[in-house]
Formats: C-alpha cells, sequence, structure tokens
C-alpha cells in the first residue's frame, strides 16, 4: 500500500513511524510538519492539511498513538464498530498495566489487562468487543438503557453480553453496567410477557394470570382455549383430566425467574 492510500485509509491520519515505513526521512517528516503541511494531533500522529478532525481520525490518531498493545474502548469502540453515532466522544484506551506512557491531551487511558476474547481487529485497529464495548458505554453516554437495549436488539445477544460482565466484574464502571443489565432484563421479560399476553388473547385463550407463581409440585388448573376445550399438556388422555406438572430435578422451571447475581458472577 503506498503513502497515499493508507492516508485515504486512515482518514488522512499518519504515525511519524509509518511514514518512515514508507521512505520517507526523518528530516521531511520535520520539515512537513513545520510547514504546516502535517499538523500533529497527538506525540507522532499527525493529520494531513486538508483532512477534516472526525470521529474517526480521533479515533485512529488516539490508537496510532498508543499502538499495538493499546485498545480502543468505551464509546469510542462502540462508535468504531457501528453501534453508537457520531456524538463527539472522548477516545478512551485500555492498555496493560505494566505501561506507563504519559497519556496525550484528549484521550483518556484506562489501564487494565484485558482477557484475550475481549479484544478483537475491527477497520485495521484492536477494540474492546462488541459486549465489552456496550457495558462500558452505555453507563456513560446519554440515554444509556435505550442504547443497551438497542444494541441487544440489534448488535448482540444477552448471553454474551453476560459473559463480558463475568470476565470484566470488579473493574472500573462495571458495577453502573451491572446495575444497567439487570434492569435491561427485567424490562425483556416485561416485553416478553406483554408479547405472550397479546398472542394468547388473539388467538381466544381467556383465563389466565398474569405473573402467577408457578410451582413444580402444585396440580395444573385446567383452562379454556377458544374452543371451549380444556388446554393441558401433551399426552393427557382425558382434556379434563388435571396434570401434575413436573420438571427435571435441580432446573428451574419455565415459571421462576431466574436471577443474574452480578455480584458473583459465578453463582
Amino acid at each position: 500500500m503506498s503513502l497515499e492510500e493508507l492516508l485515504l485509509a486512515q482518514a488522512g491520519v499518519l504515525s511519524r513511524s509509518q511514514a518512515l515505513a514508507h521512505g520517507m526521512s526523518a528530516r521531511t517528516v520535520t520539515r512537513r510538519v513545520a510547514s504546516g503541511a502535517w499538523w500533529p494531533i497527538h506525540p507522532g500522529v499527525y493529520l494531513l492539511s486538508g483532512h477534516r478532525l472526525t470521529d474517526e481520525a480521533r479515533v485512529r490518531a488516539a490508537w496510532l498513538w498508543g499502538v499495538e498493545r493499546s485498545t480502543v474502548s468505551g464509546p469510542a469502540a462502540a462508535y468504531w464498530h457501528g453501534m453508537l453515532g457520531n456524538r463527539g466522544f472522548r477516545p478512551d484506551l485500555t492498555m496493560p498495566r505494566a505501561t506507563h506512557r504519559q497519556r496525550p491531551p484528549g484521550v483518556f487511558v484506562r489501564r487494565r489487562d484485558l482477557d484475550p476474547e475481549d479484544r478483537t481487529v475491527v477497520r485495521g485497529l484492536v477494540v474492546t468487543g462488541r459486549a465489552l464495548s456496550v457495558l462500558e458505554t452505555a453507563p456513560v453516554v446519554s440515554r444509556g438503557a435505550q442504547f443497551l437495549d438497542r444494541a441487544l436488539q440489534r448488535h448482540i445477544g444477552f448471553t454474551e453480553l453476560h459473559e463480558a460482565y463475568c470476565r470484566a466484574a470488579g473493574s472500573r464502571g462495571m458495577g453502573p453496567a451491572g446495575v444497567m443489565l439487570v434492569a435491561c432484563a427485567d424490562r425483556a421479560d416485561s416485553a416478553a410477557e406483554r408479547l405472550m399476553v397479546r398472542l394468547l388473547t388473539g388467538a381466544g385463550f381467556r383465563g389466565f394470570v398474569r405473573a402467577h407463581p408457578f410451582d413444580p409440585s402444585a396440580r395444573a388448573t385446567p383452562w379454556s382455549g377458544p374452543d371451549g376445550r380444556c388446554s393441558g399438556s401433551p399426552g393427557r388422555t382425558s382434556p379434563n383430566t388435571p396434570a401434575t406438572s413436573s420438571w427435571p430435578s435441580g432446573q428451574h422451571s419455565p415459571g421462576h425467574r431466574l436471577p443474574i447475581n452480578l455480584a458473583n458472577p459465578t453463582t
């Protein structure tokens, strides 16, 4: 890839090391910076004259300053994954604990050793995975709950989100993220309940009770369907014979709430 192609691919952003790797001398780099042809964004990272400092350029510049050991995180990572629009966010980087570089103005640096599963490469940058990006972003953006709901609807599953939370539990920002995750599960339960009621009512079923506690050892009470017949479990010999509800030993019944213990992810 030529230097011109690289600049085009990187929204006009270039690092000193990249320029030298493409055969440019250190003196030429210094001269271009001095002439204003290249505008320094961070130490050793420049924006080519004529290019705007867009959100993409700011994220690329931050990562080029941090180099390969750094990971774009937080709202910047959510933006890079296409889950967050242009909001003028501050670029965040997560760097290994062993690094002690002085961060440049305009970049927030978090020092933490990430699980390899929480790092991925997207369009040439190392960023946090979708799940961790969502967890780090939701507590710090406006309308974070809506952002979290939308991410679950369009980009990621709840299980993957919860697994990422378990890996990051105890780190900075995960407390508020855990509270939002529980609230999100509650909203999902409510939405599922409303959908079920709408489907049952539309099909003509009557007599059901919302939020009725379910005891696996209790005998089922028949309730009637649209044709007046009793609705019961498959395999019963008589539709009007109450059935004994059962569930495999040691498992939660479908009617039982399955709480997520975010304070102790192993439970």
